[in-house]
């Protein structure tokens, strides 16, 4: 599983860039959301 993992993003670095860019997106919206909670309920 994770040689094909691996062997996947060896042939293909464009798709790793779009999933390394979503996978910040993502985090830095759950970050920011985690933010505003805090602020309402601390």
């Amino acid at each position: 599983m994770l040689e094909s993992v691996k062997a996947n993003f060896g042939l293909n670095p464009v798709v790793v860039g779009v999933f390394v860019v979503l996978a910040v997106i993502e985090i830095a919206k759950l970050g920011y959301n985690l933010g505003i909670w805090l602020k309402i309920y601390l």
